[in-house]
């Protein structure tokens, strides 16, 4: 049997990062019932990092390509430490 010590990698959680963001609508109200002009959306994110830190940087990385730029239809991040939500989900193996 062999005595080596295996290097230990860091331990990776899952999270999920909520990343608010304001959308507004180009189609006239009466197209859509029930909307006015500017509301508020959230970006959602799953993530594997090692901590909250890295979570959230992962995810404004991930934010600032161009799918996620065109499913938030280019509105704007608001990017405020209340706004912002790091949960932890679970342990990766």
């Amino acid at each position: 049997m062999s005595t080596r010590s295996r290097p230990t990698a860091p331990h990776l959680f899952r999270w999920r990062v909520e990343i608010p963001h304001c959308t507004a609508q180009e189609q006239p109200e009466e197209s859509v019932p029930g909307r006015d002009g500017a509301r508020p959306g959230v970006h959602l994110f799953i993530v594997d990092a090692a901590e909250p830190g890295h979570a959230l940087a992962e995810a404004l990385a991930r934010a600032e390509s161009e799918d996620a730029r065109r499913h938030r239809r280019h509105a704007p991040l608001a990017i405020e430490p209340d706004g912002v939500s790091v949960v932890k989900l679970c342990h990766v193996a």
